[in-house]
């Protein structure tokens, strides 16, 4: 039996026209970014956030991890429609809550799949349901497909899967895209005990932070579990949150990346750049100036207006690091320490 049959009496759910995604998958054409051409022409372009992560995905594919706050979900949606555009069938979902997409005006997707078993531990050889099957995309590449376990009811949100079934996933997948933890709608956040959720074969973990949380005080209000902030980055209740602190939350083992799977590229996304008090390049130069990071790449991007896609302002690659220079080309990526600029940065 076919995917596509076995798939009978499942829940699968179409997008509303408003949502609906355009890109190879849904036969309308989009652009796809030349990633070179941005950066050697990168005082008059605009690099788009999922070009920006595009550049360190392995090429074979895998699974990509997204932690942190101030704007998680919108970047995983931007990067699976980045991906999707290029002929790339993909898979979003969560280890834990999302907020459902067809109640969220400016998400771009394909199809919502929903099946309760996904909600239990996989147990290879064992069932496996068919609608998690490459199967029915075959004819059309270039899908975005979100996939969870059941709504939530009353909440708007969808229970995600649990972290067991990534790997198996991944299999037939191009990419699979993981919403690792939650925020409460928060700037940023220090994780909880039991968080992140990132699977194991993770290859990829992108590290989100709103610069928007600059210069406001540590509290709830904007930081999501402000105790454990406080004992990750030294950062004291009610103090001005500064750009050392976001320095101290992504290199602590306790901290932004926490849970990392030996050996994954780890992406600081600083996000919000729009809503941020103090020039972003003078952000960035004190976030690098507060000591390694250890990271692959940090990128600072923008996001002006609901649904227009985030842009990338500025880029820096890590010490020692190749796939940058490889990906567009050899001196384009000066080496550690540079800051590559786009379009009109301050």
């Amino acid at each position: 039996m076919s995917a596509l049959l076995a798939w009978q009496g499942k829940q699968r759910v179409e997008p509303d026209v408003a949502n609906r995604r355009a890109g190879p998958g849904s036969c309308e054409p989009v652009e796809v970014l030349d990633v070179r051409s941005a950066v050697v022409n990168r005082p008059e372009s605009h690099m788009r956030v999922g070009d920006a992560i595009h550049l360190l995905l392995p090429l074979s594919g895998g699974l990509v991890s997204v932690v942190g706050a101030g704007g998680k979900t919108r970047v995983l949606f931007e990067l699976g429609e980045d991906l999707a555009n290029r002929g790339l069938d993909i898979l979003l979902t969560t280890t834990t809550n999302i907020f459902d997409p067809r109640g969220e005006p400016g998400r771009r997707f394909d199809q919502v799949l929903l099946d309760a078993d996904l909600a239990e531990p996989f147990e290879e050889p064992g069932k496996f349901p068919a609608c998690c099957e490459h199967g029915p995309f075959l004819e059309r590449p270039g899908r975005l497909i979100v996939l969870g376990s059941r709504e939530v009811p009353g909440t708007g949100k969808l229970q995600g899967i649990h972290p067991s079934w990534m790997a198996r996933l991944s299999r037939d997948w191009a990419y699979v895209l993981v919403e690792a933890d939650g925020a409460k709608g928060r700037s940023i956040k220090a994780p909880g005990d039991h968080e992140p959720v990132v699977p194991p074969s993770t290859g990829a973990v992108i590290g989100v932070v709103g610069l928007d949380c600059l210069g406001r005080p540590m509290d709830g209000d904007t930081v999501h579990r402000p105790e454990r902030f406080q004992a990750v980055t030294g950062c004291p209740m009610g103090a001005p949150i500064r750009p050392a602190h976001i320095a101290a939350l992504a290199r602590a083992p306790e901290g932004l990346f926490k849970g990392t799977p030996p050996g994954s590229r780890r992406i600081l996304l600083l996000n919000k750049a729009d809503r941020c008090v103090l020039p972003p390049a003078e952000v960035l130069q004190e976030i690098l100036a507060a000591g390694p990071l250890e990271t692959d790449l940090t990128a600072v991007c923008s996001h002006e207006g609901t649904n227009s896609p985030g842009r990338v302002l500025m880029l820096a690659p890590a010490s020692g690091f190749g796939a940058l220079d490889s990906a567009v080309g050899p001196g384009i990526a000066e080496g550690p320490g540079s800051i590559l600029r786009f379009g009109a940065c301050r």
